[in-house]
């Protein structure tokens, strides 16, 4: 008998913030490994519609069983005294702002929702 699986949307992106770049990406658990949430096996990607500041976004479906992990990964411009124009992200170099990345951990519970897993 299989796991019973629950289809989970996710949606990455990145955007132009004041200062740079606000990047989202999910991970899923794959026994020790994690692997991007559009290379899971039967993934159904789409690349979403874009508005004004948004340079891509993905909305993803994931068939997942109950205990599966998910990593949320944000990365945010540091604050800096100078702000920059929006724009400028696209003349600058990648390296040019100090990014901070906060990851979030999740897990599918028996009612097919992502619940938060406590932080240690």
């Amino acid at each position: 008998m299989s796991a019973r699986q629950y289809a989970i949307a996710l949606e990455a992106f990145e955007t132009i913030v004041d200062g740079g770049v606000r990047r989202v990406s999910w991970l899923v658990a794959d026994g020790e490994d994690w692997i991007t949430a559009a290379e899971y096996p039967g993934a159904s990607v789409e690349m979403a519609d874009r508005s004004p500041g948004v340079v891509w976004r993905r909305s993803m479906v994931l068939s997942l069983p109950i205990g599966t992990r998910l990593m949320r990964v944000e990365s945010l411009p540091q604050p800096r005294g100078a702000q920059k124009d929006p724009l400028s992200y696209l003349w600058g170099s990648p390296r040019a702002s100090a990014q901070q990345l906060q990851r979030r951990y999740f897990i599918v519970d028996a009612r097919g929702r992502l619940e938060r897993e406590p932080t240690s």
